[in-house]
């Protein structure tokens, strides 16, 4: 199988050597964050919605419009029937939403939809607006103060450009340092230690792909597996998944081995006989873009809440679940989901809409299943591939494809931020070669 070569440039730094302790040297480097990332082309639906009023003493207007004429004020708590919303996402200040148009104690007015939860059934409504008391009044667009996200985010958050695992060090100034990984090597995948000190990396080395294990405190490189096309990491147990391409019983194989992180001990644990058959398609520019997000055509993943393993190889499309304990495994079904889960009870779906000038846009919407929680908080016109929610759990670090020039040979991706705080999408590193995002803290 020939494994997906990620296109890079050549960066020019001095990395340190496989367990070589020398003085750290790194390249600061400007991230490019130009460009428009806000689309606020929409269209007209009726809702069979129900809001939350979240601040006290909100205008209800006669028109979707801040200098439209206050009808009356609702409060924090105040249910209100949604009945429609506006065509487009608008801005002011420093936050964006639809008006809505909603009816409340039988008048009925527009209101600014950043102040509102949209729930789908009136109980879960009603369940949601008990939490709220307290004065908080508010004027449509008040400024929100972005120096925590600047602060939280600064030697917090990575990403992957060019071949290489990138740490921004000054968000305000748009600096990041390339970290001391292995010299001439194109990273493909990445794991961070639940303690934030290691960095476990997928590196390609001419035809030889190899796990290595970044220091961070003392940036040094320790080799962990030779020869691996894929990992995964449980921590719990401490224990490395490697997977690669072997001859197991005189079969070619995907051979799995488990490795101890302290003692470093190898042991197969299970062997599945490599098909034959090759799945259809897997060049377009955007399945290359998938793949390079994934960090190859290899899915591999430990699932601690079943306490399996789920592998995909490039040349099926079913997958299977292995379990540690005896190697034995099952054949799946691979659904494709648009559905990312943020934490247990949210997850973000990702919907496309046709507008009326023959373009895509993808509008985001965040549900809730314990609260009924259901609302839009961001529409674009890239492709969200990936999302990583943050430690403070305010913040969605995400992977945006342009799916627009079919030129390309591949997608062009860029990495952005969701604040779930007033649901504003931040342009991180938009150069079109940056991916995979993660979190140290």
């Amino acid at each position: 199988m020939k494994k997906l070569i990620v296109l890079f440039l050549t960066l020019l730094i001095i990395f340190s050597g496989c367990m070589k302790k020398e003085e750290f040297k790194s390249l600061d480097v400007l991230l490019e964050t130009s460009g428009s990332f806000h689309e606020t082309k929409s269209y007209t639906k009726e809702f069979d919605l129900y809001g939350v009023v979240t601040v006290n003493r909100l205008r209800f207007r006669t028109a979707n419009d801040i200098h439209a004429k206050t009808i009356r004020y609702v409060d924090q708590g105040d249910i209100v029937n949604i009945i429609s919303k506006s065509e487009e996402r608008v801005r002011i200040n420093d936050v964006e939403d639809y008006w809505y148009q909603a009816e409340f104690q039988e008048t009925r007015g527009w209101l600014f939809g950043y102040y509102l939860e949209t729930y789908n059934t009136y109980q879960n409504a009603k369940n949601a607006s008990k939490k709220y008391s307290g004065e908080s009044a508010v004027d449509e667009g008040d400024i929100v103060n972005y120096d925590f996200i600047n602060n939280y985010i600064n030697k917090n958050l990575l990403f992957i450009s060019d071949g290489k695992i990138l740490e921004i060090t000054d968000s305000t100034r748009k600096k990041a340092t390339i970290l001391n990984t292995i010299e001439d090597g194109v990273i493909l995948s990445y794991t961070i230690s639940p303690d934030s000190n290691y960095i476990y990396y997928l590196v390609q080395l001419d035809q030889n792909t190899g796990l290595y294990k970044y220091d961070y405190t003392n940036k040094i490189n320790e080799l962990i597996v030779k020869k691996s096309a894929q990992f995964c990491i449980d921590f719990a147990s401490g224990k490395i998944i490697s997977v690669e391409q072997s001859k197991f019983e005189r079969e070619n194989s995907w051979v799995f081995k488990s490795i101890d992180i302290e003692t470093g001990t190898e042991q197969i644990f299970s062997n599945i006989a490599i098909s034959p058959f090759s799945s259809s398609g897997g060049s377009s520019a955007f399945i290359k873009a998938l793949t390079r997000e994934r960090g190859g055509a290899i899915h591999l993943e430990y699932d601690n809440q079943m306490g399996v393993v789920r592998f995909k190889s490039p040349d099926e499309d079913q997958g299977y679940l292995i379990t540690m304990v005896d190697g034995s495994f099952i054949r799946i079904q691979i659904l494709k989901s648009t559905e990312y889960r943020v934490d247990s009870n949210r997850v973000i779906v990702v919907e496309n809409i046709m507008n009326t000038d023959g373009t895509v846009s993808y509008s985001l919407i965040m549900r809730d299943s314990m609260s009924g929680y259901h609302k839009e908080i961001l529409k674009t016109g890239l492709y969200p591939m990936n999302f990583v929610m943050s430690k403070m759990n305010d913040l969605i670090a995400v992977s945006m494809a342009d799916t627009k020039d079919e030129t390309m040979p591949i997608c062009p991706t860029s990495i952005y931020l969701i604040s779930l705080v007033n649901n504003e999408l931040l342009p991180i590193s938009t150069d079109g070669k940056s991916y995979q995002p993660g979190w140290r803290r």
